[in-house]
């Protein structure tokens, strides 16, 4: 017998924080690409997926640099630090040139890395995002949920949707509109011709 009553629930971090909105997931790196940015000065693409039910996610995530105003070489990361947040997630350092260029090296050692994201229900374009803050496994997923918090607090993510069990009603079918498809309407007798 494959499962029997006995079998034990998994453990692990996914799908903490259901039913509020979001959920806590823990997620493993299976690979990173440095793109090309369009508003920013460093973008990435994240391909991850969370062990517990494979699903894939597909991150994409930009940062600005400090750069010298005199002669334009970076000197440091940007606030929020988004790219340098995921490498310092996956314990993976990760040496930027004076030009803005990462270390291909750091980038390639990402893979089969955990981390911790946040997904949550949106009311954008997609019915769930994913937040672009991330955090490490030793900083823990209550840290990460505290700070989506006060993010919220403040009004961020705009599109995080705040009344997710209304949104999910939205659609449904009121009793007095019941069609009772695909025979018409329930609350009719049917009339036979003879």
């Amino acid at each position: 017998m494959a499962i029997n009553g006995e079998t034990p629930l998994k453990q692990g971090t996914s799908n903490k924080g259901s039913g509020k909105g979001y959920y806590v997931n823990e997620l493993v790196v299976e690979s990173v690409e440095e793109q090309t940015p369009t508003w920013s000065d460093a973008s990435i693409r994240v391909i991850a997926i969370d062990p517990s039910n494979d699903y894939r996610y597909n991150l994409f995530m930009n940062s600005k640099f400090e750069k010298d105003n005199q002669n334009g070489k970076v000197i440091g990361w940007a606030f929020p630090e988004i790219i340098h947040r995921f490498f310092k997630a996956c314990d993976v350092p990760v040496d930027v040139s004076d030009n803005g260029t990462m270390d291909t090296k750091a980038i390639n050692t990402c893979e089969g890395k955990r981390f911790l994201a946040i997904r949550y229900r949106s009311n954008g374009k997609y019915k769930y995002n994913t937040w672009n803050k991330v955090n490490s496994l030793n900083d823990g997923a209550a840290s990460l949920e505290a700070e989506f918090k006060m993010g919220l607090e403040d009004g961020f993510p705009k599109d995080f949707d705040k009344n997710p069990i209304e949104s999910l009603s939205n659609g449904v079918v009121s009793e007095e509109d019941n069609t009772d498809f695909p025979f018409g309407n329930a609350k009719e007798e049917a009339t036979v011709q003879l």
